[in-house]
């Protein structure tokens, strides 16, 4: 008996980690843009996550990537793809401050491109 409790500790410990994990990096495009100053653009989070998608994914096309490079690119794609719908929930929680703030962004670039390319080289 002392065994399954020590187990179902265990289980528990690697639940809550798990959930911490998921809490703190849920919606993180939100947090960057909004910490950023960008208040007033709508789903600027969900924006955000998607352009470092579409990044990232042409780094799997560039001609000069080895498949080393490519699996990288699939690593660091990982993220932005799982934050997606926690972006898009925050982004809609923050949508009535943004429709009312004065402070909109026009030239909000949240784009990661350039960055890839000096990397590819």
């Amino acid at each position: 008996m002392n065994s399954n409790i020590r187990f179902s500790l265990k289980k528990k410990k690697k639940i809550i980690c798990i959930f911490v994990i998921v809490f703190v990096q849920a919606g993180c495009g939100t947090v960057i843009t909004k910490a950023g100053g960008d208040i007033g653009n709508t789903y600027s989070g969900t924006e955000f996550d998607k352009n470092w998608i579409s990044c990232l994914s042409s780094g799997l096309t560039h001609p000069n990537n080895d498949i080393i490079s490519k699996m990288i690119v699939l690593v660091f794609m990982a993220y932005p793809i799982a934050d997606l719908p926690f972006s898009f929930a925050a982004d809609t929680v923050f949508f009535p401050i943004d429709k009312v703030s004065d402070e909109k962004i026009e030239d909000s670039d949240y784009s990661f491109c350039g960055l890839i390319e000096e990397f590819s080289g």
